[in-house]
């Protein structure tokens, strides 16, 4: 998974029904405690392979949300007869933060999405709140078509820091201080540690080139 801020693989070791590891490369990071957080995905090994990640909420919070977001698409993944799987999104904010975001699935367009204070306006999933995706649109989508939803969610939410000189942040607790932690690098006790990598963040509009083209 790669976007602005962040580059990050995750393997899933399974023997067909177990996890029997997880693997994790952090190549691109906004704090430099994001790494660490690696370490919450180790409790998935020995745990059966079946969708949904099983995890409590101390271990999530302890964890990141995109290595966390990369381990449920591989369990997902491993579960299904297809090789291979690629979503490709964009996301552009105009006035007022009014949101364009789409989604190809291995090249097919699949999700055109108009965001209006929130919410997707327009098409089968017309009124529909982004904090209240997963509830709402299990109603109007297959599963495959709800989990490429929720990517695009988790993109135009990352597309937020785009408004924001991430590089004049010196540590994570400066823009979650009054935040409730939601991830390993904004725990109250890691805050201080969590210095912002500097120079991290790409701008693939302005390169003119897509994510993870230096892998493919």
């Amino acid at each position: 998974m790669e976007d602005d801020y962040h580059s990050f693989a995750v393997a899933i070791r399974h023997d067909g029904e177990v996890i029997e590891g997880v693997e994790v490369e952090s190549r691109r990071t906004p704090w430099v405690t994001c790494p660490t957080a690696a370490a919450a995905l180790d409790t998935l090994k020995g745990q059966r392979l079946a969708a949904g990640l099983r995890l409590d909420a101390e271990t999530r919070v302890h964890g990141c949300t995109h290595m966390l977001d990369q381990a449920g698409l591989a369990i997902a993944h491993a579960l299904r007869a297809t090789p291979q799987l690629e979503y490709r999104m964009e996301v552009e904010a105009g006035p007022g933060r009014v949101v364009r975001a789409e989604l190809a699935r291995d090249g097919e367009p699949l999700f055109a999405w108009r965001i209006e204070g929130g919410a997707i306006v327009g098409g089968m999933l017309d009124g529909v709140p982004l904090a209240t995706l997963l509830k709402h649109g299990s109603a109007r989508l297959s599963p495959a078509d709800l989990e490429a939803a929720m990517a695009l969610r988790r993109a135009v939410h990352v597309s937020g820091a785009r408004a924001i000189d991430m590089d004049a942040i010196p540590t994570s607790g400066s823009i979650a201080s009054s935040l409730a932690p939601t991830c390993y690098s904004l725990l109250h006790e890691i805050r201080p540690l969590a210095l912002r990598n500097k120079g991290s963040a790409r701008n693939f509009s302005g390169e003119g080139r897509w994510p993870l083209s230096d892998d493919l």
